[in-house]
This record gives structure tokens, sequence and C-alpha cells, in this order.
């Protein structure tokens, strides 16, 4: 028989007047209240009262709060929402879905990998690359050879792209810099973000300087881990190069 005291019981894991009532399985340690039979807490994983609810996708499998299920620190990459319960819609992938899906090729409504941003059946006509936001120029795709050059003129390159510091964390200031190569001289050089205008982050500044696209981030976050893209056109033709910054090692 075990024997409940003003204290509790006397054998843990148990509640109720005369504790002949097990607590619930996933409470952490063993432990209940002894009239309710609530949880004190959690073992990892779960949530709720009595800690029979799974906790969502939290970072990095952070811990979820046992008494509302939120996350602390946020989703892992692919999810949503307070409790990270929530996949990836319309449309979107990546670190809070922030960032947009390619132009996948879509026959039966699939969208892109929710966590990755990879096109499951590959890209729509017009497109490249593994997240199908590469344009393929129609001139390019027409000749196996390399572009025509005239008099030492022909279309520009990007002919680097560097992340600056290469080795980052959260916190640092980075830099990507794309670096271009162009004869005539080019009319057109930009960078995008690769997200809509409204989840474009506060903290990223955008300039170009001469044969240069340079991107700067203040204070690295989790929701600058996306991609970029710079571009570069002249009267011959294009160039469109894609870096992806990722989590810090």
């Amino acid at each position: 028989m075990i024997v409940a005291t003003k204290q509790g019981c006397l054998t843990l894991g148990y509640y109720g007047e005369k504790c002949s009532t097990p607590c619930p399985k996933n409470c952490k340690g063993g432990d209940c209240h002894i009239v309710a039979g609530t949880c004190i807490s959690c073992v990892h994983g779960y949530t709720g009262s009595i800690c029979n609810k799974v906790c969502g996708a939290c970072y990095e499998k952070e811990q979820c709060d046992f008494k509302n299920g939120t996350c602390p620190s946020g989703c892992e990459d692919g999810y949503k929402g307070r409790q990270c319960k929530t996949v990836c819609n319309n449309n979107t992938y990546g670190p809070n879905c922030s960032m947009t899906c390619g132009h996948c090729l879509y026959l039966y409504g699939e969208k892109c990998n929710h966590v990755t941003g990879q096109c499951p059946r590959g890209c729509a006509s017009g497109f490249q690359g593994d997240l199908c936001v590469e344009s393929r120029d129609e001139f390019k795709n027409k000749t196996t050879v390399a572009w025509p050059t005239y008099n030492g003129q022909g279309p520009p390159s990007i002919t680097s792209i560097t992340i600056t510091p290469s080795h980052y964390h959260y916190g640092d200031d980075v830099q990507l810099t794309c670096d271009v190569k162009s004869n005539p001289m080019y009319y057109s050089l930009g960078r995008n973000m690769m997200a809509t205008q409204n989840h474009i982050p506060s903290n990223i500044n955008a300039e170009n300087s001469l044969y240069k696209a340079v991107i700067r981030i203040k204070h690295l976050a989790r929701d600058n881990l996306r991609q970029y893209q710079c571009y570069v056109q002249n009267s011959f033709g294009q160039d469109i190069q894609t870096i992806t910054l990722t989590a810090p090692k």
C-alpha cells in the first residue's frame, strides 16, 4: 500500500487520496500534483498539463514550453507558428517560411520542399538549378558552344561570389560580394534577396560599386539564412548566379 502524507505520496510517481493512481507517463521525473495529477514539468518533446501532447519542430530540437507548447527560439526550417507545427505553405520554405519557392514544374499540385526549397519534378521551362531560380537565356539554350565575342566584346560574367568572413557566426557582420566582368560596360547590375519585399530582413543593405554588387548583413540572424542572387546584363547577354547563406558551423 502506498501511503499519502501532507507533503505528498511517499512513493514518487503516484497521486490521489490513497496514492494509488500513477502519474502520467511523460511527467518529468515521474512527479505530478498529489491531488490533480498534473505534471510539474514534461520529459523532452512533450507539453500539456499531463504531458500528452508532442512538441512541434522547435529550433535544434529545443524543448518547448511545457504549459503552452511554444518554441522559445523559433522553429526549424520549413515550419512556422508559435508552436512550430505548421508546415510552410503558399509556395514558401526555409527559415520562418521566409523564402519563396523557385519556378518549379508542378504537375499534380505539389510544392517545393518546405525545408530545402528543391523542386520535386524539376524546373519549369526557362529555369534551371536545384532550386529553379536561375533563368535560362533563350539564346544561350540554342547553342552548345561558348557565347560569341566580337573584337573582345561579349556577354558579361559574374567571376566570383565571396562571403566575408568565410567562417561566420550569428551576430557577425557579413558581406556577400559579386565581382563581374563586362565588355562592353554593363547597363544592369544588381542583386536579389530571393524573398518577397515584405519579408526582406531590416538588417540587410545592398549597394553597387564599379564591377561589384554588394550585400551587407548587420548582425547575422537566422532570418538572414536564405538565397541571394546577383545578375549583370549588357548588350550581348546576361549572367545570373545564386548563392545560399547557410547556418554557421
